[in-house]
């Protein structure tokens, strides 16, 4: 077990009553009833977080789960022929084998977070083909049912957008989130400029963000944030810990 430096503090006083690194759990420390204070975690390897608590004789746990760092995490992915089937279905569609093994590891993440959600949802079966995958997005061909279905569906709520570019003879039609506090999937649709033109697939934007943050989501401490891009490995940890949903790849 990775080495792991725990801090508590009184809030009254401000007096650092533990500041212990350890390997074993549980830890135990001296605190008093009725009393506020502020636990730290510092792991290795994974963020560092904190909370804010009052000590009830009754119960005195404090459980902090640690997201990994994603720079120092490493992912396992399934071999193609492991994949869900209805995800190689539409691999099939794309270019096979191939394009799967292409995929760098944060796009291989990127594409079974996003497809484990849509199928929890119900709306991956109506996905015809990949597109593109980036890191926290993918582009597909899809089906009209999907487009009849979502605008309805009391899990979502429209949203502007504007931020998503639609392909180039697209125009984009609607755009809609899901209602979760982190881990929200958005789906962007378009449609061709010329609506006679029958032959043209409705296109789809699929993307999920951690919203809140990761740092609202896990009370990871501010100076272990980064900003930019969502990443891949921040979204497994919502999807398993937050909304516990099963990935096919696993993170160690």
């Amino acid at each position: 077990m990775e080495p792991v430096t725990v801090r508590v503090i009184q809030q009254q006083t401000k007096n650092l009553v533990c500041n212990q690194s350890t390997t074993s759990w549980p830890l135990t420390v001296e605190v008093m009833d009725h009393q506020a204070y502020t636990v730290q975690v510092y792991p290795t390897r994974h963020r560092p977080v904190g909370s804010f608590v009052v000590m009830d004789a009754k119960d005195r746990d404090v459980a902090l789960y640690a997201p990994l760092k994603p720079q120092d995490a490493r992912a396992t992915f399934p071999a193609y022929a492991e994949l869900p089937p209805d995800l190689r279905r539409v691999l099939e569609a794309t270019d096979g084998q191939p394009f799967y093994q292409a995929l760098g590891d944060q796009n291989k993440a990127g594409l079974l977070n996003i497809f484990v959600k849509m199928d929890r949802l119900g709306v991956w079966e109506w996905v015809e083909r990949l597109n593109s995958v980036a890191p926290d997005r993918l582009f597909a061909d899809i089906s009209q049912a999907i487009w009849l279905r979502v605008p309805i569906d009391e899990r979502y709520r429209w949203v502007d957008s504007s931020l998503h570019q639609p392909p180039p003879e697209y125009t984009a039609i609607g755009s809609w989130k899901t209602l979760e506090r982190a881990g929200n999937l958005q789906l962007t649709f378009f449609g061709p400029d010329d609506e006679l033109d029958i032959d043209k697939p409705l296109k789809l934007d699929a993307d999920i963000d951690d919203a809140a943050g990761i740092g609202h989501v896990f009370q990871v401490l501010g100076h272990a944030l980064t900003n930019g891009v969502t990443h891949p490995y921040d979204i497994h940890e919502i999807l398993v810990f937050r909304q516990e949903l099963v990935l096919p790849y696993s993170l160690a």
